[in-house]
């Protein structure tokens, strides 16, 4: 499912799901794909957001991505390694879906596989969910560096499992929690504060993106 929730000042003013979410023509939209039957249908692709089921294949990976999200100068994704472990932090052409290395993470066990990942361009952060380590069914908040794939953490255990973030220009960190509630993050502490109940439960893995 493809939707769009405009957000004016912390509340939701707008609510529309599939259709003509850019503009009237539709806008382009980044993905990776995931199959586990097949993981040779893993890997860059991009479909127009007026007809989400039309997928364009830009290039096949072994390794699936967990997150990504465009970082000032280049796309980010992390990927797997093995398909269940942190693989690396890699930059991504959109034209040719190229990866390059920024930081290896195999054999790094202080590393955590990123949910999503969401820049910040207020103060030129990435921000990341994870697994928490103390309770599966939690989410940990954190951020990396994207010039040496450092991750830093910021909450080990958030107080709900949060399947997406997204930054807005003004800098507000939004979330979606497994229950379909739209959330904002304090980016100092982690700490969730309820919005708006989106009537959507999200399953698996989830992404959100930002329109300027």
């Amino acid at each position: 499912l493809v939707g769009r929730f405009t957000i004016s000042k912390g509340e939701v003013i707008e609510r529309k799901y599939v259709s003509r979410i850019l503009n009237d023509a539709g806008g382009e939209i980044y993905a990776y794909s995931q199959n586990f039957d097949d993981y040779t249908l893993n890997g860059l692709v991009k479909f127009n957001s007026d007809s989400p089921e039309e997928l364009t294949r830009i290039k096949i990976v072994e390794d699936e991505a967990t997150a990504g999200a465009f970082g000032g100068d280049a796309y980010y994704v992390m990927c797997t390694y093995q398909y269940f472990y942190p693989g690396g932090l890699y930059t991504v052409d959109l034209e040719t879906g190229e990866l390059t290395l920024v930081a290896s993470y195999i054999q790094d066990y202080n590393v955590r596989l990123a949910v999503d990942m969401s820049y910040d361009y207020t103060t030129e952060t990435m921000y990341m969910i994870y697994p928490s380590d103390n309770d599966s069914y939690l989410t940990a908040f954190g951020s990396v560096d994207l010039k040496t794939g450092q991750q830093t953490f910021i909450n080990h255990e958030m107080d709900r499992y949060v399947r997406a973030i997204a930054v807005d220009k003004e800098g507000i960190l939004y979330g979606i929690d497994e229950y379909g509630m739209l959330i904002t993050i304090d980016k100092i502490t982690g700490e969730c504060t309820e919005l708006y109940d989106l009537g959507i439960r999200p399953f698996y893995r989830q992404s959100m993106c930002d329109c300027f």
